[in-house]
């Protein structure tokens, strides 16, 4: 494991697809700050779809980027007495037409007390506001396994692109979710990033990304110094290293890799 003992499942990686300055990962007693890692072609693509039944479309990612990107402005509106009207008169208060438009949907299907009872919830994540909402969904004998974790070139060159490939198989259908990723350098900083899921069906799962190792030109960003690299992967139904009901790490694996001048 890192240096730190610090594990990805306890990274609130959500906040790094939003793009967050930074976000908090907690293991055990042990913290640290995670710096969202840019990312291309992050795809979890099923190896055979005929296996995978047609569920329709799924609602629960987009409920739980809603509650990421809209959760604090909602509270200061209800704050400020934004209830009045109901459902359409709240939502429409948001900034964002389209937040607005999915606040209306959900607000719908809780209705407005559950609605506005969920999001004062104190330590509330998107993934367990979305099932509180009714919109996302859970279930209690979920499995997944990651193997064949592959990064090359290995070793590679600060300046490369490296592509990162991995297996997952799903053994029992899972409920809404997050995949997520971090990489610690050798100086012990850590970068995250992360993919949100509505349900895996049964089936094995091919996971590409690429990660640019140029070093950034930002004040505090990863500068990709030579040395060993720790990388590791987790599935996780519900936010990864949450308390909340239902939230479950099925799996985390990892490997290594190093970069030369």
């Amino acid at each position: 494991m890192y240096r730190q003992n610090i594990a990805i499942f306890a990274v609130v990686a959500a906040a790094c697809v939003l793009g967050a300055n930074a976000v908090n990962v907690a293991q055990h007693s042990a913290k640290a700050e995670v710096a969202p890692i840019d990312v291309a072609g992050f795809q979890v693509v099923p190896a055979t779809r005929s296996q995978v039944p047609n569920v329709g479309l799924d609602f629960c990612p987009t409920c739980i980027s809603f509650v990421q990107q809209s959760i604090q402005d909602l509270i200061q509106i209800i704050a400020n007495g934004g209830i009045l009207g109901g459902c359409q008169a709240l939502c429409t208060m948001l900034p964002n037409k389209i937040a607005a438009e999915v606040c209306n949907v959900i607000c719908d299907i809780a209705g407005i007390e559950g609605f506005i009872k969920v999001l004062g919830m104190v330590d509330l994540d998107p993934f367990y506001a979305c099932e509180l909402f009714t919109v996302c969904h859970t279930t209690d004998d979920g499995s997944a396994k990651f193997s064949n974790i592959n990064v090359q070139p290995n070793p590679g060159h600060t300046g490369q692109t490296l592509d990162v490939s991995a297996d997952l198989t799903v053994f029992n259908a899972t409920g809404c979710g997050e995949m997520v990723f971090a990489i610690q350098d050798p100086e012990g900083n850590v970068l995250g990033n992360a993919q949100t899921f509505g349900s895996l069906q049964p089936n094995k799962y091919s996971i590409n990304l690429q990660i640019d190792t140029t070093p950034s030109q930002q004040q505090g960003g990863e500068e990709w110094p030579a040395g060993k690299y720790e990388m590791e992967f987790a599935v996780c139904q519900g936010e990864c290293g949450s308390h909340h009901p239902h939230s479950e790490t099925y799996d985390v694996k990892t490997t290594t890799f190093s970069l030369e001048e």
